[in-house]
C-alpha cells in the first residue's frame, strides 16, 4: 500500500465528509420518486410492472437524466432517510476512531434525530422505515417500520452506546431490537428455523432483511442479556442458511415466493455481513456457509483491478451502492479472509478516481458509457462514508498487528 493511495481514500473520505457537513442528511433518493403515486400510475401497471408506453419510458429514463428537475416536476421534496443517519451515526463512530475531529458529537447529532423520529405506526419498540411510499408485491405508505432500516438504525445506535456510553442511543438501539422481536411477522418452520418479515405489513422471505435483523438480535442479545434475542437470531440464521445454493450464492427471495433469479453484489454483500457475525461468534453452520458465499462473492462481483460487478444478469450498469458494498463486505471479512483486504482497497481507488464528483460527493453511478452524476444522499453518500471509514479502521488495524512489538530489555 503506497502512501498516495492511502491518501487518496482518506482524502475522498474528508471530501465527502465536508460535503455531507455543508449538505446536511436532507436529500434525495433514487425510489423517491417512484413512490408519488402519479408518477407510480403512468409508469407501473396495477401489477406493479413497469409499463411499456412512450410516456412510461420517458418518464423512467428522465428520473436517471433529470433527476431533480423531475422530482420537481412531480412535487417529489428532498427528506431526511433514516437509513442514511443510522449508516452516518456508525461512519462517524469509526471515524472517530481513526482520530478525525468532531466525529464523536456528529455522532451524537445523528443519533439524537433518530431517537426522536422513529417511526409513529404505533409498532412496539423503536423503529424506523423510508420517507416515501414504496412498491414492491405490496404497497409499504412511507413511515411503514422496515427490519432493513431499523437494523441499520440499530447498528448505529449500539456503535455509539459501546463506544461513547451513550444512554439515549442506548435506549432507541434497545427498542430496535424490541421491534425486530415482536413487531415483524414470523414464518417458522417444523426444523425450528424462522424467517422474520421484512415490514410488519407483510409476510415476505428475503433472505438479507431476514439475516440483517437476526445480526442485530445477536448482538443487541448479547450487549443487553437478552437470550431469547439470541435464541431467535439463530433459528432465523439457520433459515437463510439452508437455502445458500451449492456455488455458495443467495438468492434474494426464498424458493416459496421467488418469481425470477435475483442475485447481486449489494444484496449478497449484505447476506455475508451478517453471516460473519454469526461466525465470529460461533454460531454452528455459520463460518462454513459464509467461507462458501465469499469465495462466490469474490469471483462473481469483485476484481484485483477494482472495478466491482452490479449483477451477475448484466455488466452494462454499476451503481455506487454496489461500489460501496464493494470496499465495505470484503473489509468487514478482513479479520477471516486474508485475501478480503486488497480487494477493499482495489475498490475504493477505483470508486474514487471513477465515481467522485467534483464537489466531493458520488455519482449515482455508470449506465453504459454515461455517468449518472446524482448525489443521492442515502443510497451513495452514506454508504460510501460508511464503507471508507470502515476499510480505513481495518487497515490501521492490521497495520498495528502486523508492527513489530518494542519490548523492554
Amino acid at each position: 500500500m503506497t502512501p498516495a493511495a492511502t491518501d487518496s481514500v482518506r482524502t475522498a473520505l474528508h471530501d465527502l465528509t465536508a460535503w455531507l457537513d455543508r449538505s446536511g442528511p436532507t436529500g434525495y433518493d433514487p425510489y423517491d420518486i417512484l413512490g408519488d403515486a402519479r408518477f407510480h400510475a403512468l409508469t407501473h401497471d396495477r401489477q406493479g410492472r413497469t409499463r411499456t408506453t412512450t410516456i412510461a419510458r420517458a418518464l423512467m429514463s428522465a428520473r436517471h437524466r433529470w433527476p431533480v428537475a423531475t422530482r420537481r416536476a412531480f412535487g417529489v421534496r428532498p427528506a431526511v432517510n433514516a437509513k442514511g443517519v443510522g449508516l452516518m451515526v456508525a461512519a462517524r463512530v469509526r471515524m472517530e476512531r481513526l482520530g478525525i475531529p468532531g466525529s464523536l458529537e456528529a455522532a451524537r447529532e445523528h443519533a439524537a434525530w433518530l431517537a426522536y423520529n422513529p417511526s409513529r405506526a404505533g409498532f412496539p419498540g423503536t423503529s424506523w422505515g423510508y420517507p416515501f411510499d414504496w412498491y414492491t408485491r405490496i404497497t409499504v405508505p412511507a413511515g411503514t417500520p422496515s427490519a432493513v432500516v431499523t437494523a441499520t438504525c440499530g447498528q448505529g445506535l449500539l456503535d455509539l452506546f459501546e463506544r461513547a456510553a451513550d444512554d439515549r442511543a442506548g435506549e432507541a438501539a434497545r427498542g430496535a431490537a424490541v421491534f425486530l422481536a415482536e413487531g415483524l411477522n414470523r414464518t417458522e418452520f417444523d426444523d425450528g428455523s424462522v424467517c422474520l418479515s421484512y415490514t410488519p405489513l407483510d409476510d415476505f422471505q428475503v433472505h438479507n432483511a431476514n439475516l440483517m435483523a437476526a445480526e442485530y438480535l445477536l448482538r443487541a442479545g448479547r450487549v443487553f442479556g437478552e437470550s431469547a434475542w439470541e435464541e431467535l437470531a439463530a433459528a432465523c440464521m439457520r433459515f437463510s442458511v439452508s437455502f445458500q445454493a451449492e456455488d455458495g450464492s443467495f438468492e434474494y427471495w426464498a424458493p416459496d415466493q421467488m418469481s425470477s433469479s435475483q442475485i447481486d453484489n449489494y444484496h449478497t454483500g449484505f447476506v455475508l455481513r451478517s453471516l460473519s457475525a454469526f461466525a465470529d461468534a460461533g454460531i454452528p453452520g455459520s463460518a462454513d456457509a459464509l467461507g462458501h458465499g465469499w469465495r462466490y462473492y469474490e469471483q462473481a462481483f469483485l476484481s484485483a483491478e477494482g472495478k466491482p460487478r452490479n449483477d451477475i444478469s448484466r455488466d452494462d450498469r454499476l451503481d455506487i451502492h454496489s461500489c460501496a458494498e464493494s470496499i465495505l463486505c470484503p473489509a468487514v471479512l478482513s479479520g477471516r479472509f486474508h485475501d478480503a483486504l486488497p480487494f477493499a482497497r482495489a475498490a475504493a481507488e477505483w470508486t474514487v478516481a471513477n465515481l467522485r464528483n467534483a464537489d466531493g460527493s458520488f455519482a449515482y453511478g455508470i449506465w453504459g458509457d454515461r455517468i449518472r452524476s446524482m448525489p443521492y444522499l442515502r443510497w451513495g453518500q452514506a454508504w460510501m462514508l460508511r464503507a471508507l471509514a470502515e476499510l480505513l479502521v481495518r487497515e490501521a488495524v492490521a497495520a498495528s498487528s502486523a508492527r513489530p512489538i518494542d519490548r523492554e530489555r
